[in-house]
């Protein structure tokens, strides 16, 4: 009776074991696969940088879901802390940036995406100016590396004789980084983007802080707040 009772007691002992192994087990090539997935981030950033034209990027970044644009943008920052020649301390302010990108701040029914436009990113490109140029802060922010943004070829400018407005917008007005353009002496110059024709219309995102704001200005003010 004694031993059948230590059997029993050795077969419970032996079941439970093995049931711990199993999930011990499961667990782990549960953790692999998530660690071991597809990095969506990268091969978001490698599709999209393909585009060669400013209208191209916008346009495909504007298709993608907020979780998308979140993992775009951080693989994209990854990649300018890793490759970007920064000192330490500019990819602490690159590391700020990080700090703040998450899906909600893409999603336009978000309390965050408000936070953002109206208070941090605003205060991150006033403490990255001490440590960045605009060139940089261009580059880090408004850029994805393989393009010089708006196509000002095709913007209104303030001279004299200025080409007819196009149809579509392709700035972001009230943002100073969304107009880059090339000054007489060569250098880079950023003005703000207004908007001064019935004819432009908006029909994407893609413009500004992050490729996420409307496109709805069609005019470099390059004269009275061009830098």
């Amino acid at each position: 009776m004694t031993n059948a009772f230590s059997i029993n007691k050795l077969s419970v002992l032996l079941h439970l074991l093995i049931g711990i192994f199993l999930f011990s087990s499961c667990s782990k090539n549960q953790t692999f696969d998530k660690e071991f997935q597809p990095d969506g981030g990268k091969e978001l950033l490698s599709k999209i940088s393909a585009f060669q034209a400013a209208e191209d990027v916008r346009i495909s970044f504007s298709t993608l879901n907020p979780s998308e644009k979140s993992d775009f943008w951080l693989e994209k920052l990854k990649s300018d802390k890793e490759h970007g020649g920064y000192t330490l301390e500019q990819i602490a302010i690159i590391d700020k940036l990080i700090s703040y990108i998450e899906p909600a701040i893409f999603d336009r029914e978000s309390d965050k995406r408000a936070i953002f436009k109206v208070s941090w990113f605003p205060q991150w490109i006033n403490e990255s100016k001490k440590e960045l140029t605009e060139v940089q802060i261009y580059n880090i922010a408004f850029s994805i590396g393989n393009n010089q943004g708006t196509n000002t070829s095709m913007l209104e400018t303030s001279s004299a004789g200025s080409e007819a407005p196009p149809p579509l917008c392709i700035c972001a007005v009230g943002s100073h980084y969304t107009c880059y353009y090339g000054t007489i002496s060569g250098a880079i110059g950023f003005a703000p983007c207004k908007k001064t024709s019935a004819n432009c219309i908006t029909k994407v995102t893609g413009c500004g802080a992050l490729f996420d704001d409307d496109c709805d200005g069609n005019y470099c003010d390059t004269v009275n707040g061009g830098g």
